[in-house]
């Protein structure tokens, strides 16, 4: 991906969940460490998880979707979906 860190080092997803969850680090020391960002560039997952707009990196290749089934079994068929799928687009 061909992505400048600081996409992810300076965003408000990753400066919100860097003040939750460990404020006393650095998010780009931090990313690093937790091989979200590699070399100089943000990997999928990083991008996924901390950019404010992942799909303006990764066009078609990073929203969500959540099935419903009605269904005691372990996997849901077509028969059995409820509903229309929920699209969410957006970090994770």
């Amino acid at each position: 991906m061909n992505a400048d860190p600081v996409v992810l080092t300076n965003s408000a997803v990753s400066l919100q969940f860097m003040l939750e969850i460990v404020p006393t680090a650095e998010p780009d020391a931090w990313l690093r460490k937790q091989q979200v960002i590699v070399g100089d560039k943000p990997t999928v997952a990083g991008v996924v998880l901390f950019a404010e707009e992942p799909q303006a990196l990764l066009p078609k290749r990073s929203g969500i979707k959540i099935y419903r089934y009605k269904t005691t079994a372990d996997e849901g068929t077509r028969e059995t979906l409820d509903g229309d799928p929920l699209s969410i687009e957006g970090h994770a």
